[in-house]
């Protein structure tokens, strides 16, 4: 697709070079003049798309090449300890598709869509993608492993029972994905009952939470450099956006941008309908320091 674009991006632009030259030494007019000024503008306005499709398709060429030169690879499941693995291994080994349908468990009150659903024989894994904070380089087992939070485990394991639940497979396992690198890491629920009595103790306590009017909000230390709650620029157009599957109202905020206004918004607030205390959204007033 990339390399289709780009096909039709150098017609275009031929196409427009021939026809400013046809009408300027056909007429030696303004019209000539003004098809010349349009394509140069074009060039201009098009030219970092061309770069950024180039930068994409030789990415794309080191993908396929690391895919190609991988080897299958699966989950010890005799071992309960995260495991590291080769994210294209793992995809050469399984079954993969994107994870489009909503799964909801009415007794708990949760629901959730993974990102994507690999499967092996009776085996599927949910799989989800983890931004990885500094530092940039994160080469050894045990950094990956570092990454890792009891809210990863507990939201995998839901993960995991909403599967089991709403299509029948045996989910004792799911995949952390981490962004930006071709690594990830095998979350595996040998021992289901503890980790499920965990989950089901953390969705109480959130229900308990969502339903208490004297629910206190987050520490300013959680929220200040969280990117989902970073404020970024609203895409004109765009009335209704889709977050996990679901279809969500932005909830829009208007600011003055290098002495512009536009409105942003932050995945927190379209969720949760508030301005969460970023960084961003202290320094813009929008909201307090807690």
């Amino acid at each position: 697709q990339q390399i289709k674009g780009l096909s039709y991006f150098l017609i275009g632009i031929a196409i427009g070079i021939g026809m400013g030259a046809f009408f300027y030494l056909l007429y030696m007019t303004a019209i000539g003049l003004a098809c010349w000024f349009f394509t140069l503008t074009g060039l201009c306005l098009l030219a970092k798309k061309a770069c950024l499709s180039v930068v994409r398709i030789r990415q794309l060429q080191k993908e396929l090449a690391s895919f190609n030169a991988s080897s299958k690879q699966t989950p010890n499941f005799e071992d309960s300890n995260p495991e590291v693995l080769s994210w294209h291994a793992l995809l050469k080994s399984c079954e993969s598709r994107h994870g489009d349908e909503r799964f909801t468990d009415g007794d708990l009150g949760i629901e959730g869509s993974p990102g994507k659903l690999i499967k092996k024989v009776t085996i599927c894994m949910p799989v989800f993608q983890c931004r990885l904070p500094s530092p940039k380089h994160p080469d050894l087992a045990d950094d990956l492993k570092a990454r890792l939070y009891p809210q990863h485990f507990i939201r995998m394991k839901a993960y995991c029972h909403l599967i089991e639940q709403n299509m029948g497979f045996d989910s004792r396992c799911g995949i952390v994905v981490f962004s930006g690198t071709l690594k990830a890491i095998a979350i595996k629920f040998l021992d289901d009952d503890f980790y499920q009595e965990r989950m089901e103790d953390a969705v109480e306590r959130a229900h308990e939470a969502i339903s208490s009017k004297n629910a206190k909000s987050p520490s300013s230390n959680i929220c200040r450099n969280c990117h989902l709650g970073r404020l970024r620029t609203y895409r004109a157009g765009t009335q209704v956006i889709s977050r996990d599957g679901r279809q969500i109202n932005p909830r829009l905020n208007s600011v003055v941008h290098h002495g512009k206004r536009k409105e942003m918004h932050s995945v927190c607030g379209d969720f949760f309908e508030w301005v969460a205390p970023h960084q961003n959204a202290i320094d813009q007033k929008l909201a307090k320091d807690i």
